[in-house]
C-alpha cells in the first residue's frame, strides 16, 4: 500500500503564510477601522490580502488529504473532517500527468485524477510524499486510462 501526505514543508510553509496574512490584515483592519489616520492603502492592502488568506486556509484545512493506493483501489482521507473515501480503479475515468517547466532547469508536475461523479483529486510533487510511487501504481494499474497530453 502506498500513502502519499502532504509534505511537513509544506504544511509549514502554508501556516507561516497565513499567521503573517492574518497578522498584517489584524494590525491594518485596526489601523484602517479604529484610527482616525486610517489610509486608503490601508483598505487596499485588506482587499487584496483577505481573499488570499482565504484561498491559502481552504488549502490548509480543506484541500490536504491523505491518499492510499493498492489493492486496486485509491482512498482519500482529508485531514481535518477525518472522512475517507474509497474509489476502485474502475472508477478512474482518466489521469494526467501535468508537467510544467519552470525556470530554466526546474519542472513543476501535477497528477490529475478524474473519478466517477465528477470527483476530480490534484496533488503535485513538491506538495505529497510518495508521488513518485503514485504515478508508478498508475502506470501499472490503470495506464489505459492516462490521457496522453497533446504537443
Amino acid at each position: 500500500m502506498i500513502t502519499a501526505k502532504p509534505k511537513t514543508s509544506t504544511l509549514f510553509s502554508f501556516s507561516i503564510f497565513a499567521v503573517a496574512s492574518a497578522i498584517l490584515i489584524y494590525f491594518n483592519a485596526s489601523i484602517y477601522f479604529f484610527s482616525k489616520s486610517g489610509q486608503w492603502y490601508n483598505f487596499g492592502i485588506l482587499l487584496l490580502l483577505a481573499p488570499v488568506l482565504g484561498y491559502v486556509l481552504y488549502r490548509l484545512l480543506f484541500r490536504l488529504m491523505i491518499i492510499d493506493a493498492g489493492n486496486n483501489q485509491i482512498s482519500i482521507t482529508y485531514l481535518l473532517t477525518r472522512k475517507s473515501k474509497s474509489y476502485p480503479l474502475n472508477d478512474i475515468i482518466q489521469w494526467h500527468e501535468h508537467v510544467v517547466k519552470v525556470g530554466k532547469t526546474s519542472t513543476y508536475r501535477e497528477l490529475e485524477l478524474k473519478l466517477a461523479k465528477n470527483k476530480k483529486i490534484t496533488i503535485g510533487h513538491k506538495e505529497y510524499t510518495e508521488y513518485e510511487k503514485i504515478i508508478a501504481y498508475l502506470k501499472k494499474k490503470a495506464l489505459r486510462k492516462e490521457m496522453k497530453s497533446e504537443k
